[in-house]
Parts: structure tokens; sequence; C-alpha cells
């Protein structure tokens, strides 16, 4: 196969690989919302007692003490 031949398949393989990622992304966007996750809010109730430290949220619902324990 010539190396135009090559580089029509790369693109093409590029252009269907852009595609499913974008149907998938509007496809999951259209799914509803698990059950009981329809209000999930932060919250000091809800945050205050996890332990996820690579939560974007952990250090607004921790103090700087709690973190040595």
């Amino acid at each position: 196969m010539s190396q135009g031949g090559y580089l029509a398949i790369a693109i093409v393989l590029i252009v269907a690989l852009l595609a499913f990622s974008i149907w998938g992304f509007i496809h999951i966007r259209k799914m509803p919302v698990p059950k009981g996750c329809e209000d999930m809010v932060a919250s000091e109730e809800k945050c205050g007692g996890c332990a996820e430290a690579g939560c974007p949220l952990y250090a607004k619902y921790h103090k700087k003490e709690d973190e040595g324990k």
C-alpha cells in the first residue's frame, strides 16, 4: 500500500474516534441521574466526614489540624 493509503486510513481512524467520542459525550449527558444522586450538593453534613483528600471540596470542609490525625 502506498504512503497516501496509510495516511487516508489514519485520517479516517482519527475522524471515527473523534466522532465516537462526541457521540458518547452527548449520550452520557442525556442519561438520567442515578436514583439517590438527584440532590448532590456539598454541605458540612455530607462532606465533613469524608476522608477523600483528593476531592476539590476537602479543604473547604476540613480544618488544617484535622490533616495531622
